[in-house]
């Protein structure tokens, strides 16, 4: 397990880490859990915006948007349901 990211601030903190293949943020505000989980997903980098043209061989990291939760990226407020799906996707 590879930790990522540690972010604290007044109201909120959240641990970022990579686990099989799988991204987890863990985020804590008030007295509030909830677990992300979502597939380490890549694209190709755009050489050429105007003609839109992408590398063949360079690749960026993305975050799910709000749109990709449900279909790559879930949230759940319990640690073991989290990792459950995690589980289960990579099986398939």
């Amino acid at each position: 397990m590879n930790y990522t990211d540690l972010h604290i601030d007044n109201e909120t903190a959240s641990l970022s880490f990579e686990w099989e293949g799988f991204y987890f943020i863990v985020t804590f505000e008030h007295d509030k859990t909830w677990f992300e989980v979502f597939n380490t997903t890549y694209v190709p980098i755009c050489i050429d915006f105007e003609k839109r043209i992408y590398s063949e061989t360079d690749v960026k990291e993305v975050y799910p948007k709000s749109k990709d939760f449900g279909v790559w990226a879930w949230t759940y407020n319990n640690k073991e349901e989290a990792i459950k799906k995690a589980n289960d996707e990579e099986s398939q």
